[in-house]
């Protein structure tokens, strides 16, 4: 963490120790955070800056609110890509049971979705998907009843 004129900041460094990932993975997170408005990112080249203010702000409101435990390790991964206060998302196993897909074409079909954008949202960091359940559960309701 780096002191600028009393402005704190973080790099992707700093937010792989504090959220205890790679830093690659964090790098990943980063890139969502911005695309999802989370808190402020600044990307130049390869260097990313977080206003560790809001960082902060946003990781306090996700913990805190974060109501969601699965029983293996809780939902880190959950918390940094849902909206703050949300842990409403789905995981590949999840979707694999509700598809009756295998495992492999699970993560396929995931990976199309991703690339298409469509049509539910899906998150990535790094090989990690989760998936917003109300985008999933709206679209398979649709889907299913057609």
């Amino acid at each position: 963490m780096q002191d600028i004129n009393e402005m704190r900041i973080y790099s992707a460094g700093d937010i792989a120790k504090i959220l205890d990932i790679s830093t690659n993975v964090a790098r990943d997170f980063l890139d969502e955070a911005s695309r999802h408005n989370l808190f402020s990112v600044v990307k130049v080249g390869v260097q990313y800056r977080v206003n560790a203010t809001q960082f902060d702000e946003w990781n306090t409101y996700a913990k805190l609110h974060n109501v969601c435990n699965e029983g293996t390790g809780g939902c880190e991964m959950d918390r940094m890509l849902a909206n703050p206060g949300s842990c409403s998302v789905y995981r590949p196993s999840d979707i694999q049971k509700i598809l009756q897909f295998s495992r492999s074409k699970t993560y396929s079909f995931l990976a199309q979705v991703y690339a298409a954008g469509q049509p539910f949202k899906v998150m990535r960091l790094g090989n990690n998907y989760r998936i917003d359940k109300v985008s999933f559960d709206h679209w398979f309701n649709n889907a299913s009843s057609k």
